[in-house]
């Protein structure tokens, strides 16, 4: 097993982390420069004169640790992320700034995982089936489908499943094969294991903590190996695992350790994903595993 750093390749996408310090990021993603919390940025700032020259500013709330947008300066209504691998189409993603939440449609230290993806499924003699689980608002699967996979994006929001869905119609893949489905990723894998499913690669990118549609709560660490079970159920002998850990008290060891215990014939890569900045200073973002055959 391996343990790296990996950061996204610039010339990929629209996305720059200009500063960071103080418990925030300073960013531009496509057209706007925005600030968010990001309470393990600890350092102090270095490129102080950036900041004050910002379109939107997010901050966290009195109440119950929510969030909240503050417009700073007008800017265009169309906001967008765009990806754009060589081998690939280009991919914009729509964002948007979402009430209580930080997040604004796209995380973009994972198009370190998107450029190996794209290197995995690219030139297949048959199309992948590629199980996106935990899916967001649709990243991995645009980038999948456009690499020419057969994807199945699971998600327990409906809103953020049809905010996917727009994704994937604004960039001319609504015809490409790809079922949405709306319900608790943990149930999906009980139903799909029934069915006698196998997938060809599992995207999983689960929350710390979080809620399926009827309320009941999640857990990652309570649910770890429950996921792992299941993947290992529904994943193709020669398959591929990649897992995505946000927020968690671990390692990047810890999370390989048990991921090993369920594909013990799979090849290990761990670690963290990183952005970087201008300056060259870094910000650790989530752990990863890949686990491939």
């Amino acid at each position: 097993m391996t343990i790296q750093t990996l950061t996204p390749t610039p010339a990929h996408h629209t996305y720059q982390l200009l500063d960071s310090g103080n418990g925030q990021r300073l960013e531009q993603f496509g057209n706007r420069r925005i600030i968010r919390p990001d309470t393990t940025c600890l350092w102090r700032p270095r490129n102080t004169t950036h900041w004050n020259s910002v379109d939107l500013r997010c901050v966290k709330t009195q109440q119950g640790g929510s969030f909240a947008w503050q417009e700073q300066r007008a800017g265009a209504q169309a906001w967008t992320y765009t990806y754009h691998h060589p081998k690939l189409q280009k991919l914009d993603f729509a964002l948007r700034s979402s009430e209580h939440s930080k997040n604004i449609g796209i995380f973009p230290e994972q198009a370190a995982h998107w450029d190996w993806l794209t290197t995995k499924l690219v030139g297949a003699t048959q199309a992948p089936s590629i199980l996106n689980l935990f899916a967001y608002t649709g990243g991995a699967t645009l980038v999948a489908a456009a690499a020419g996979a057969q994807v199945c994006h699971v998600d327990a929001s409906k809103s953020t499943v049809a905010w996917a869905r727009e994704n994937a119609v604004a960039n001319g893949l609504a015809d490409a094969p790809i079922r949405w489905i709306v319900e608790d990723c943990v149930t999906f894998i009980e139903r799909e294991i029934k069915r006698g499913k196998k997938y060809d690669g599992i995207i999983m990118d689960p929350p710390a903590f979080g809620r399926d549609p009827r309320g009941k709560p999640f857990s990652f660490e309570d649910s770890f190996h429950q996921l792992m079970a299941g993947a290992q159920a529904l994943l193709a002998p020669e398959g591929f695992l990649l897992l995505n850990v946000y927020s968690v008290p671990l390692y990047a060891t810890h999370i390989a350790n048990v991921v090993g215990d369920y594909f013990p014939h799979h090849t290990l890569e761990a670690g963290e994903l990183h952005l970087v900045a201008k300056d060259g200073r870094t910000v650790p973002c989530n752990l990863f595993v890949r686990a491939t055959y």
